[in-house]
């Protein structure tokens, strides 16, 4: 049995990406003159030193009952605090669910059409769940952290 010659590998879309990678690191270099990123500064003798300290804290790492305590009274109110914000946003979304949701409504099981004032908070409650969804956590926790 002969065995066919294996073929060597072509990929056919790296054009478009080094293309692709060229034009990023073109747009990316006035972006750093722009807003005067110097790499420079992270070997600096002041910077070396600075990390140097701050790696020099993890070691050894603390253990003491007062730090152990803060540790377990931090975590409790992380959780506590988690819960929370679950409660209520469990609270919020699922009214709102269920005057969105189409297939819900008293409108459906009967022959009648739903009235302009229903419709219109059904569509006001569609679209806000629209934008909050469209809005990425970090973005969320980055205003409430800034709030608090």
């Amino acid at each position: 049995m002969l065995l066919a010659k294996p073929q060597p590998w072509h990929d056919p879309a790296w054009p478009g990406r080094v293309t692709s990678t060229v034009i990023f690191l073109l747009l990316l270099l006035p972006a750093g003159y722009i807003t005067e990123f110097n790499p420079a500064v992270f070997f600096d003798a002041t910077s070396l030193r600075a990390s140097k300290q701050f790696l020099a804290t993890f070691f050894p790492p603390a253990h003491s009952l007062e730090f152990l305590q803060l540790l377990v009274q931090s975590a409790w109110k992380t959780v506590a605090i988690a819960t929370v914000g679950m409660v209520l946003a469990l609270g919020m979304a699922l009214p709102c669910s269920l005057v969105a949701n189409r297939a819900l409504s008293l409108s459906r099981l009967g022959r009648h059409r739903m009235g302009l004032l229903p419709a219109i908070v059904r569509a006001g409650i569609r679209w806000i769940l629209s934008i909050l969804r469209s809005i990425p956590e970090l973005v969320w926790a980055l205003l409430f952290v800034r709030a608090v």
